[in-house]
This record gives structure tokens, sequence and C-alpha cells, in this order.
């Protein structure tokens, strides 16, 4: 089986990723939004760290701790960093 992860390297711009489903997902942006569209109940991590950004905004229902939000169990493992901007990760059905 392939290990598929998905690395994404912003310095000034909005930060969108939709429909891709991988193993790992690495999302770094100095400013800008990050939108992340997943299918309907993907399993997934996601971490996040911001130093102005506040909490994200997550479309899926999930149990948080600290900085880590879980939806669901074994699924896409999602970092996101950024120094500035908002974060969401939204449903296709959402839309």
């Amino acid at each position: 089986l392939a290990y598929v992860t998905l690395n994404i390297n912003a310095v000034s711009s909005n930060v969108t990723v939709s429909h891709i489903l991988v193993d790992n997902m690495d999302v770094k942006t100095a400013s800008g939004d990050v939108t992340i569209e997943l299918p309907e109940a993907t399993a997934f991590t996601l971490t996040h760290e911001t130093k102005r950004g506040g909490n994200p905004t997550v479309d899926f229902p999930v149990t948080q701790e600290g900085n880590t939000y879980v939806s669901g169990t074994d699924g896409i493992k999602i970092n996101v960093t950024t120094n500035s901007g908002k974060v969401v990760v939204t449903s296709s059905k959402t839309k």
C-alpha cells in the first residue's frame, strides 16, 4: 500500500484543499486562510497551531483536546500551522 502525504507551504496567500484524500496533510502558511473540504463522514485528526488565527472552524462532529480535533478513528492526519489566518475544515455536504 502506498503512503501518501500532501505538503503545502505558502507565504502570503489563502490555501484551499478540496476532495483530496491522503494519509497525511501538512499545510503551513505565514499568513492567509486555510480551507480544507473533505467528503462527508471522513475520519481525521486535525492538529492546529497559530499565533493570531484563533480556533479552527470544523463542520464535523469532533472531540477536542488542546489544539487537536478528532473526528472518527484511524483517519487522515492533518497538521495546519499558520502565523495568522483562519482555518476551516468543512464537509462537502455543507456546500
